[in-house]
């Protein structure tokens, strides 16, 4: 018996379609381009996705950092949610705080947090259906009609049974599938450490510009891709700790992106500022969407986001059509993004997508003192206090 077929005898939900998540899921292995990831992706994958509630029965077991019996490091929230740290006693019909079963020797703690998270995932792709209910007539997507049932829906004490429909629409939309997505750039990622160690480009082999690490970073890579290659089909705690790690990657990425790209590298830094210049939308985009959790205004932002920076560079589309006309530059404060300008649009904004003010502007004029990467034309254009602030550093450095 081959895994696939197991994979379809062990059905947890009874999905009626699984014939759509196998689309999806060919969808997703054919971004990948290891080989030995696309065959893990096609089979480990596909049996979470298709078995997903499973994830619900079977405990987390999660690394932490020792601690007392009854200390936690998580509690209900009575406004809804989980806090992290400790929290005053619960008032009358509040809900009671939930502690984690904490192992000390193995510094580990069992935890029931993950299940929200499992619960909308399954509440977002599947729809429970009833096949007494079947319609004549269906939209493309939908569960299929009283003509299309299988003699397996129909048959005798099927009425008992759960069944369930995956929606093969919009499936992007979805965070199931925004972390699916995540993983395949994460194991692409891993592929192209092994690629390179494998044929080190002439710029490897300067002394200079070499990567003492590539060599380490490929070695991991390695294993990691030689484990997927053994994983069992329904290793939860395997495929956990590789999701896991592909939305550390994910984070690390959005973070600084500048270490995955060599677009967007640094071409001035005064103190705590640097400044960065930009000629690619996707990486604009990705410089764009690192902000602090602050909103940008009461009630829905109209960036989609409502965190700093309110760019609307956020959208690669967006930056393209800025791009066209000359590069952005990115100016950061303490690694946090500060300043977006682009000279040939007049516009030199703060997070807040407002024109700078003149302290501001002093603040960030000596990354522009470069004469022939800024013409003192340009800046004008963008903020004339700028402007005369970076010509007057220009002339007391005569």
């Amino acid at each position: 018996m081959n895994a696939l077929t197991l994979v379809d005898l062990l059905l947890e939900l009874n999905v009626i379609n699984v014939k759509d998540i196998d689309n999806e899921i060919n969808k997703l292995a054919a971004r990948l381009t290891d080989p030995r990831a696309q065959k893990w992706f096609r089979r480990v994958p596909r049996f979470f996705l298709i078995n997903i509630d499973r994830l619900l029965k079977e405990p987390y077991v999660a690394k932490a950092e020792p601690r007392s019996q009854w200390a936690s490091k998580y509690y209900a929230d009575p406004k809804g949610g989980w806090v992290k740290g400790r929290t005053p006693a619960p008032q009358p019909g509040e809900p009671l705080p939930v502690r984690e079963q904490y192992d000390p020797e193995k510094q580990t703690y069992t935890t029931a947090l993950h299940e929200p998270a499992v619960q909308r995932d399954i509440e977002q792709s599947f729809a429970p259906f009833k096949p007494t209910k079947a319609k004549a007539k269906r939209l493309h997507g939908e569960p299929p009609t009283k003509t299309e049932l299988q003699p397996w829906m129909t048959a005798p004490g099927a009425e008992e049974k759960e069944f369930h429909h995956f929606d093969p629409i919009q499936t992007r939309r979805r965070e199931l599938f925004g972390r699916l997505g995540e993983l395949i750039n994460y194991l692409n990622w891993q592929t192209s450490l092994v690629t390179k160690a494998k044929n080190p480009t002439p710029e490897l082999e300067d002394e200079e510009n070499r990567d003492d690490s590539l060599g380490a970073n490929a070695e991991e890579a390695e294993v990691l891709l030689r484990k997927l290659e053994t994983m069992k089909t329904d290793d939860i705690q395997g495929f956990r700790d590789v999701l896991k790690a592909a939305g550390d990657f994910s984070t690390h990425v959005k973070d600084k992106p500048w270490l995955f790209t060599k677009d967007g590298q640094l071409i001035a830094r005064s103190g705590p500022l640097t400044m960065r210049k930009v000629i690619f939308p996707e990486t604009a985009s990705m410089f764009s969407k690192r902000g602090q959790a602050t909103p940008t205004h009461a009630g829905a932002a109209s960036d989609g986001n409502g965190d700093m920076p309110a760019w609307c560079t956020k959208s690669a589309t967006t930056a393209n059509s800025y791009l066209k006309d000359g590069p952005l530059y990115f100016v950061d404060k303490n690694n946090r993004p500060y300043v977006l300008a682009h000279f040939p649009s007049a516009q030199v904004y703060n997070v807040h997508d407002r024109p700078l003010d003149n302290e501001m502007a002093k603040e960030i004029a000596p990354l522009f003192v470069d004469l022939h990467r800024f013409p003192l034309a340009e800046l004008k254009r963008g903020n004339a206090f700028l402007a005369d602030t970076v010509n007057r550093i220009r002339r007391n450095q005569q």
